[in-house]
């Protein structure tokens, strides 16, 4: 090992897949600057991963394994920055590939702006047969959001910023991915972010690959690193092809991605991408191939799903709602409760009375638009049965209030609500408390009366 300190480590995290760690380290050594030093870090690994890096013949490029397998990167990236040395301090995923000026523009940018971690755009290239493409790292005005994915192939930090022992997280404690709460610890303690519009990594993900670990296939790493070296518009190709994947929603992989809730549950976002990749015991489910949104569309998709409904909801459903009152008024302090009723067909309904209603009558609202209401059955119930009811004609003894106007009485009470506020009061002394339920017939219908 040289003794002048080079300016950049490059850290390399690799596990027994050796076809495809050639071309990674391929990408490194074409680098248009040539002061790094490389540590490629075995995670137990026992395959041909030393011969590789022997092969290079650079001094430049160290070899070290780890003498287990810790099932993340978070242990070989620790080992390999207690050996680093100089400035600057970058990862490579072992299937990842960095564009010949990926160094070049991160340390650039970095000397330009003072920066203490810097990060490129990676293209996200989909599994095989799928066509999708994403690309990660942009942000709005370019600045790192707390908390956000970077891809670590994709980033360059400063070696201070990991001074202190094992500052990778161990991904079975870890909430989401151990990256982003590396990220998160580096921007709460005041690191300065910036941001590079400028694609310089390309990613394969393993996880969206299923049984990648089993099948250890090195084809698309080998024709993207021969196009790069032939191709002079090769990055301008990619974006293209970027753009329209994107614009036809193309899909990203045929196994299912990481849920909210493995989001939540220490170990679980990693425990998931180590089933797919073929790590786990059991064989990972294929499907449709499927589209993978980033988190600001996601975000969009549910809220639209969420408006869909409510949209479906407001066609179909109306809100009945019973009021209780406290020292004579209703609203205010007193309670109420409020279900949904389905429109156009009879429907008994079984509300549990929430409190007592002090000082004045129980208060129904029965929809909250103009609408034709029908009520056939009108009691309180107890565990011990009916204690009071009103049915045919007594329900002429119902109060009307509000938006409501008393149609007819006959088998069934009908009103027509004029407006979105209709009212039906109880007879002066119902007993009302929480034991009983309102037991009520009742349809209610925007459009025409029934024949």
């Amino acid at each position: 090992m040289s003794q002048l300190e080079p300016l950049v480590c490059v850290i390399v995290a690799t596990y027994n897949w050796s076809s495809v760690l050639r071309y990674a380290l391929a990408s490194v050594k074409n680098q248009t600057i040539a002061d790094f030093e490389v540590f490629v870090i075995g995670d137990g690994c026992t395959d041909d991963s030393a011969a590789v890096v022997e092969s290079l013949h650079d001094p430049r490029f160290h070899w070290k394994n780890l003498p287990q397998n810790s099932g993340h990167q978070s242990a070989p990236n620790n080992a390999g920055l207690a050996l680093a040395r100089g400035e600057w301090i970058a990862y490579l995923g072992h299937d990842d590939l960095w564009m010949p000026n990926h160094l070049e523009v991160l340390l650039r940018a970095a000397q330009a702006e003072r920066s203490d971690v810097v990060f490129s755009l990676a293209m996200v290239i989909g599994a095989p047969g799928c066509g999708g493409r994403r690309v990660f790292g942009a942000f709005a005005q370019d600045e790192y959001v707390r908390g956000a994915h970077l891809p670590p192939s994709a980033l360059l930090h400063r070696r201070r910023l990991t001074k202190q022992p094992n500052p990778w997280p161990d991904y079975q404690s870890t909430s989401g991915s151990p990256e982003t709460e590396l990220l998160t610890r580096f921007y709460d303690d005041g690191a300065r972010f910036t941001g590079v519009r400028e694609v310089t990594v390309f990613k394969f993900p393993s996880s969206w690959r299923p049984m990648s670990y089993v099948h250890r296939s090195c084809a698309e790493q080998a024709a993207f690193f021969e196009r790069m070296q032939r191709e002079p518009d090769f990055l301008l190709r990619e974006l293209t092809d970027a753009t329209v994947a994107q614009e036809l929603l193309l899909p990203h992989t045929t196994v299912a991605p990481p849920s909210q809730d493995d989001e939540l549950q220490p170990g679980a976002t990693i425990a998931r991408f180590r089933h797919n990749r073929g790590l786990s015991a059991k064989i990972p489910e294929v499907g449709a191939a499927q589209f993978i949104p980033n988190k600001r569309m996601a975000q969009l998709i549910r809220e639209l799903s969420r408006e869909e409904m409510r949209r479906k909801q407001a066609s179909r459903f109306t809100h009945f709602e019973i009021f209780y009152a406290h020292k004579g008024q209703y609203g205010g302090t007193g309670a109420h409760t409020r279900v949904l009723v389905p429109l156009g067909r009879w429907r008994r309904l079984r509300i549990r009375l929430e409190a007592a209603s002090e000082g004045a009558p129980l208060r129904i609202d029965p929809c909250d638009e103009p609408a034709l209401i029908e009520i056939a059955w009108l009691a309180l119930r107890g565990d011990e049965g009916v204690v009071w009811s009103l049915r045919g004609e007594a329900l002429a003894r119902l109060r009307l209030a509000g938006d409501a106007v008393r149609l007819s009485s006959g088998r069934a009470l009908r009103l027509q609500s004029v407006g979105d506020d209709p009212i039906i009061i109880l007879p002066e002394g119902t007993e009302t408390h929480p034991q009983l339920c309102l037991d009520c017939w009742i349809r209610i219908n925007r459009d025409d009366p029934p024949g």
